[in-house]
């Protein structure tokens, strides 16, 4: 199973989760708020003198866009669970915060997350 397919897996095992658009890097254009995007800015192997031991250690934003501040702070919440309650991924979370996106009207929270993960 590939990180994506993982870190998908997790989101949609949450019922407060699994009704929104999931999305990789950016909203698809039919998606109406409240909406998930996530991104992998950053991540790194392990390896050693044999070789790549398979264990991916990538950095992961995932951000929750909502009309309403309370609804968006909610989304977060049940994100941050989703993905440290996973079995298949080994999740520290690393930062969050939060905005608002006056050209979309949206309130937008964000979280880091350092995930450890076989592939």
């Amino acid at each position: 199973m590939l990180i994506e397919e993982a870190l998908f897996t997790a989101l949609n095992a949450s019922p407060q989760l699994s009704a929104l658009p999931i999305r990789p890097y950016v909203a698809g254009p039919n998606d109406a708020a409240p909406y998930i995007v996530w991104s992998e800015p950053v991540g790194k192997r392990s390896s050693s003198l044999q070789g790549d031991s398979g264990l991916a250690n990538p950095r992961f934003q995932i951000d929750v866009y909502s009309p309403d501040v309370i609804q968006a702070s909610q989304l977060r919440k049940a994100v941050r669970d989703a993905i440290l309650d996973s079995p298949i991924l080994g999740a520290v979370h690393l930062i969050e915060g939060g905005t608002y996106e006056p050209d979309t009207k949206l309130f937008r929270y964000w979280q880091d997350f350092s995930l450890w993960f076989y592939d």
